[in-house]
């Protein structure tokens, strides 16, 4: 048998042992801080070359992500899984008078997918309690815009910009089962490596995307597992 053969089966049987096994699906969403220092410093230095007075509207503020996640049990107290997560922030340099106006925008988009480990550390009937440690790349696209308007005179222009790095997630998630039913909440960090921003002719820049920072939501969706109520944490079968 070709290597090839044996690699199409091993993925097959790893496929129907999954879809064979406990498996969630649930939506979530929450609000994610990001650090984007190599952002807010490329903001502070465009200020200082404007020969006009501006001002910081809104520099990579805290915002809504939404996304969701699939998750097998493999064992009793180890799911499993795959997530998607989309965040976005961006920022503001402004300044407008009777002569003009001008602004300076900056958008970043970043889709998160990732890989989920989830070890449950306490049940309490229909409550339990997972530690996860998450574990994936980020994929941002950045659009930078600039726009000026001096009397009867308009200047814009806009750039784009890629960038992929890696990220590592540990989250605490807290749920509660009811039926098919599952809902809960989660609290964690997540730590994003690499990230250098590529220009659109693939010329790699000094700064990075950094999405590094407190994570908070929710989640909710359906199961088809049992209750936690009946699954002790020393059962030793399903």
């Amino acid at each position: 048998m070709t290597r090839l053969s044996l690699t199409t089966l091993f993925v097959f049987l790893s496929i129907t042992h999954l879809v064979g096994q406990k498996a969630e699906f649930l939506f979530s969403t929450g609000m994610g801080f990001y650090s984007m220092g190599d952002l807010k410093a490329l903001n502070q230095e465009l200020q200082q070359q404007i020969p006009f007075e501006t001002r910081i509207v809104t520099d990579f503020p805290p915002y809504f992500q939404f996304g969701g996640q699939v998750a097998f049990k493999v064992y009793p107290i180890y799911r499993i899984g795959l997530k998607y997560m989309f965040s976005t922030t961006g920022s503001r340099i402004s300044s407008a008078d009777y002569s003009g106006e001008y602004y300076f925008d900056n958008v970043i988009n970043g889709h998160t997918i990732g890989l989920i480990n989830s070890f449950r550390l306490y049940t309490f009937k229909t409550i339990e309690l997972d530690f996860q440690v998450n574990l994936g790349v980020i994929f941002s696209t950045i659009k930078m815009e600039e726009f000026l308007n001096v009397f009867d005179t308009t200047v814009s222009g806009n750039s784009r910009f890629t960038s992929t790095g890696f990220f590592a997630e540990p989250v605490l998630q807290a749920t509660y089962q009811w039926n098919v039913l599952k809902m809960g909440v989660f609290m964690g960090y997540l730590l994003n490596r690499g990230g250098k921003i590529t220009t659109s002719d693939g010329a790699k820049t000094s700064s990075y995307a950094d999405w590094s920072g407190f994570r908070f939501g929710i989640v909710f969706g359906l199961t088809t597992g049992k209750s936690a109520q009946s699954l002790p944490v020393n059962s030793e079968h399903e």
